[in-house]
């Protein structure tokens, strides 16, 4: 339906894509292939992840999932879900490639900065790789023209 939809009404289209992922639709991605780009997008998620992603925003805090005072007792033994420990991740050494934009809504810098501080990226830089990235919005990673340059050729160099 999206590929008829934007194949016949592109300015629709357009106004959907922006309002579905708070985003606009920027030069980099050549709006004429946004039908046959939703066409193969294999993208999607289950219903419990976009809850609990909409749990960890509202509550500020990254916590397993909430199953509700009852259930969370009977999974959890605590009326509420646990919180992740994120200082553990300064023990391990994983290595990691970071792209960021000022451009992107769902990659907030400081988020992003508060990752890097407990992974204790100073003493890791030779592991972890963080790609700032200008005028890129969260669709233009995967289906910008730029993106083979900019992006997935220092993706393979770092995994090389």
């Amino acid at each position: 339906m999206v590929h008829f939809l934007c194949t016949k009404l592109p300015a629709v289209c357009e106004v959907l894509i922006e309002s579905l992922v708070e985003t606009k639709i920027t030069a980099r991605t050549n709006f004429t292939d946004i039908p046959d780009l939703f066409f193969y997008e294999p993208g999607g998620t289950s219903t419990k992840n976009i809850l609990h992603w909409m749990q960890i925003y509202t509550s500020q805090k990254l916590a397993k999932f909430d199953y509700g005072k009852k259930d969370n007792l009977l999974i959890y033994g605590n009326i509420n879900p646990p919180e992740y420990n994120l200082n553990q991740f300064a023990n391990y050494d994983i290595p990691s490639f970071l792209t960021r934009s000022d451009s992107d809504p769902f990659s907030a810098l400081e988020d992003i900065d508060l990752w890097l501080k407990l992974a204790n990226y100073e003493n890791k830089k030779d592991i972890i790789k963080v790609l700032n990235l200008s005028n890129y919005n969260h669709l233009d990673y995967l289906w910008s023209k730029d993106s083979q340059n900019d992006i997935y050729k220092k993706i393979v160099e770092f995994l090389q």
